[in-house]
């Protein structure tokens, strides 16, 4: 942002997509062809390496543990449309991390994605289609591989779950595209959530299973896909593009003048 340019990752595949930040911000997981998980320095300077792959169905990352070790993801289930699964990542030299067999940790029916670890990687929300509509759950992390003890977060439609680094809240995005905001508390090991209420009028975006928003770490805006609203109104999301710069700035400040 302060440089003002773009620079492109170096890529091993074709299609790319779902990045995810390691929690120093210094790589990025993603997915990518042929049904592999890429890891990549986030500056560009070294080749992505591929760190897992499935045999067909595709796998997407969705968070990464707090400390760094764990990649929550999801892939092909047997009972499961799609299951939750954990990669044990040992990133003793950072670009070339190792990794160990995944273990399982939600293949209930239906489709379970976009996981999330919240800040003290204690907890872990999702979302789950098990009972027939899109839902946010928690679950305690590791324990809740277990089965049990997971938590319903929203009430009657929820994806997209994220955290506040700041306060004890978790958002997540209805099917309309408005974002909610629910305060939680932790007692040992009980995660109990509050009433959902309205964190902002203006309906985001929603673009498939593709992530819409991403909050920002002083847990006061987000970035949002924008949609248009009726009668034309954009909402309180504004984007000025300035077109042929360089010309315009020849013609208001000509060679040799000042």
């Amino acid at each position: 942002m302060e440089r003002g340019s773009l620079s492109q990752l170096p890529s091993q595949s074709p299609v790319n997509s779902w990045p995810v930040w390691t929690p120093d911000g210094k790589h990025i997981v993603y997915a990518g062809t042929p049904n592999r998980l890429w890891w990549v320095r986030s500056d560009g300077s070294s080749q992505p390496q591929p760190i897992f792959e499935v045999s067909a169905g595709g796998v997407f990352p969705g968070s990464i543990s707090p400390d760094g070790r764990s990649l929550a993801f999801h892939q092909p289930g047997a009972a499961a449309v799609r299951e939750l699964r954990i990669l044990p990542l040992d990133t003793a030299d950072p670009d070339h991390p190792k990794t160990g067999t995944p273990e399982l940790f939600v293949g209930a029916k239906g489709a379970n994605v976009e996981p999330a670890f919240s800040p003290d990687g204690h907890w872990l929300a999702y979302t789950s289609g098990e009972s027939g509509t899109y839902q946010v759950f928690v679950r305690q992390y590791p324990e809740g591989a277990k089965g049990g003890g997971q938590a319903q977060v929203s009430t009657s439609y929820g994806r997209f779950p994220i955290w506040s680094r700041t306060a004890s809240e978790l958002f997540y995005v209805t099917n309309d595209g408005h974002i909610m905001v629910v305060p939680y508390t932790v007692s040992g090991q009980s995660f109990q959530p509050g009433k959902p209420r309205l964190w902002a009028e203006p309906a985001i975006g929603m673009s498939g299973n593709a992530q819409p928003l991403d909050l920002a770490p002083d847990g006061k805006r987000f970035a949002v896909l924008q949609v248009d609203t009726p009668g034309g109104d954009k909402g309180n999301l504004h984007v000025t593009f300035l077109l042929n710069f360089f010309d315009e700035l020849k013609r208001r400040m000509p060679l040799g003048g000042k």
